[in-house]
């Protein structure tokens, strides 16, 4: 039994890795486009530059009907009905979403005070139609652990939108660069994706399927407007209020703070949901994954936590240059948020897979009220660190309604993820504190700082060892 478990430990270890390769590559390939606008470009153009991909990102989640998941939902011959379906519904939503761009383009620019830059606004639009015809094949293979069509997909698209990006800057000198990073990216990204696919690109779905599809579809696009607060938002709230050139320094720290979340969520959450999939109605199996991940995601929340309390300020003059330098009260500020949304990821995934989009909706959707919060602070306090205090207690809420809606739907999960929960929680806090106490610290000073994380991060992951191999030698 040993030798086995040994063997699917190390089978495992590779799954996790080359799913983490990719997102790797992925995010890395858009924060080097980032680091490369932020060097070449006036604050300015890179505040017109993070406006537009603001605008064009909210728009297209506001629209996002989570195709990847739903795919990932079926085998044999229902999973070519289910892609039939989703694809039908992403040509729909990307048509639906570049008219509601272009239409609003001349809004958009004048909201962030470039009404010069309408035409950009307009031309970003068409590239959401492109995406559209994405074949979702490589999706649905990830439900067999199968990650390395998507990272090939990714191989070639981040290359190609970084050579347009090169491009862009050296005819354009502007944030039109942008425009033609994200021209090459997306069409070599739909390529791929058909080239690779497993079967051929279809819409012909069935009425059963394809109202299924809705079904799961409709509760995320209105789930989609409270990702869009959640994730862009702000941006678009910083641009408004304080204009673009807070924006360029807004939007390069949360580049740095929140997109690695995004890649921890894609590696983390397809792993966790490929799991609870697997396990069925088996309520062994499933108590004992959520036994494994709830841990598991807690270490992970509380390490990248202490990653931000030691690294962030350092990485933002590094990367970006001393004109971007990050106060201390933003600091600490930045380094709460990411934990909590690090922290969202299981109960999200968990409600997910269960079918419950509309919990999922709602629980985002508390971000809306964040950024009426951070736009009432605003008007008394009008400084980035208003807006975050906004956001912060806006995820707060959503946070504990997701924790308390996972432990409904898993009753058997609820005592080991409070307990990991407030494990994790105890220890960021100890980190925090350490940070407040030791502003703008030296090299000694972060080493204390990285002691109280290493303590806590060290607690969570013996608990998720032991958690795992009671995991896997229940399954030998």
């Amino acid at each position: 039994m040993s030798v086995n478990l040994s063997s699917r430990t190390r089978l495992w270890a590779w799954r996790g890795a080359l799913l983490a390769g990719t997102q790797i590559l992925d995010y890395g390939g858009r924060f080097l486009r980032t680091f490369l606008l932020a060097r070449m470009l006036a604050p300015e153009e890179v505040g017109v530059a993070l406006a537009i991909s603001a605008v064009v990102s909210s728009i297209e989640l506001m629209a996002d009907p989570g195709f990847d998941k739903f795919v990932m939902r079926f085998t044999g011959g229902e999973a070519a009905r289910a892609m039939a379906a989703m694809h039908a519904l992403l040509v729909l939503r990307s048509v639906l979403v570049f008219v509601v761009l272009y239409s609003l383009s001349w809004t958009f620019a004048g909201l962030f005070g470039v009404p010069e830059a309408v035409l950009s606004f307009q031309i970003a639009a068409a590239f959401v139609l492109v995406r559209g015809l994405t074949h979702t094949s490589m999706f649905q293979r990830q439900r067999d652990y199968a990650f390395g069509t998507l990272a090939k997909v990714i191989l070639v698209s981040q290359p190609a939108g970084m050579l347009g990006l090169l491009l862009g800057l050296w005819w354009f000198g502007d944030h039109r660069a942008v425009l033609v990073s994200y021209a090459c990216d997306s069409a070599a990204y739909v390529v791929m994706s058909h080239l690779l696919a497993a079967g051929r690109w279809s819409m012909r779905a069935d009425r059963e399927m394809a109202r299924a599809a809705m079904l799961y579809a409709l509760p995320l696009m209105v789930n989609g407007a409270g990702l869009a607060a959640l994730q862009q938002g702000d941006r678009m709230l910083v641009g408004a209020e304080l204009g673009v050139t807070a924006l360029a320094l807004y939007g390069l720290l949360i580049t740095l703070t929140l997109v690695p979340v995004s890649a921890l969520f894609r590696t983390f959450a397809t792993v966790a949901l490929a799991m609870m999939a697997r396990a069925g109605e088996d309520v062994a199996r499933r108590r004992s994954s959520m036994e494994f991940l709830a841990w598991m995601f807690g270490a992970v929340a509380l390490g990248y936590a202490l990653g931000l309390a030691l690294l962030l300020d350092l990485a933002m003059v590094l990367l970006f240059g001393e004109r971007y330098a990050v106060p201390a009260g933003l600091h600490l500020l930045a380094t709460l948020l990411g934990f909590l949304r690090v922290q969202r990821g299981l109960p999200t995934v968990q409600l997910l897979n269960d079918g419950r989009t509309g919990r999922v909706a709602a629980a985002n959707l508390t971000a809306l009220g964040g950024l009426v919060l951070a736009w009432a602070l605003l008007q008394a306090w009008p400084s980035l660190e208003a807006l975050l205090i906004g956001l912060i207690l806006a995820d707060l809420i959503g946070l504990f309604l997701l924790l308390r809606w996972a432990g409904e739907a898993l009753p058997e999960a609820t005592a080991v993820l409070s307990a990991a929960n407030r494990v994790a929680m105890l220890g960021t806090g100890l980190v925090l504190g350490a940070l407040w106490l030791l502003p703008a610290p030296g090299l000694t000073e972060r080493g204390m700082i990285a002691l109280v994380g290493v303590a806590g991060l060290s607690a969570m992951a013996l608990a998720a060892w032991r958690a795992w191999r009671r995991r896997e030698a229940g399954h030998a």
